[in-house]
């Protein structure tokens, strides 16, 4: 996929760059969280784009994010269900999901430092079609 924005910071051999929402989330069940905000990116900036251009990135689709999904949402949900059959049979067993619940801030840690999309800066453009903030 290919998605344009602007550059509004530099960081080393990356570049953040805010997209504004593709047309597509309009029709998202939960647009309404977001509240349509354009999107920041962090990218890779291979070609020496600056602060202000705007560029077009190719993000690649990765099939792992669905996994990754799945464990932010159904984990805690599977979390309140076992906290619910425990407290049923005795409030003392709710201290069973303290382990629990740091297994899954490790986990969530681990995520967070091995995930990245993989998107980079294809090209600078001189189109001002888009309509970012920053």
């Amino acid at each position: 996929m290919i998605v344009k924005g602007k550059v509004y910071k530099l960081s080393g051999n990356y570049a953040h760059v805010e997209t504004p929402r593709p047309k597509a989330c309009e029709s998202c069940s939960n647009y309404s969280l977001c509240s349509g905000k354009d999107v920041d990116m962090k990218v890779l900036n291979n070609i020496g784009a600056n602060i202000g251009d705007i560029v077009e990135i190719e993000v690649s689709e990765d099939q792992r994010a669905i996994y990754i999904m799945a464990y932010l949402f159904l984990i805690p949900v599977a979390m309140i269900f076992i906290g619910y059959g425990l407290y049923t049979v005795s409030k003392l067993l709710l201290l069973a999901l303290i382990p629990m619940i740091a297994a899954y801030a490790i986990g969530l840690h681990i995520l967070n430092k091995k995930f990245k999309l993989k998107s980079e800066i294809i090209r600078i453009t001189d189109d001002a079609s888009i309509e970012c903030n920053k």
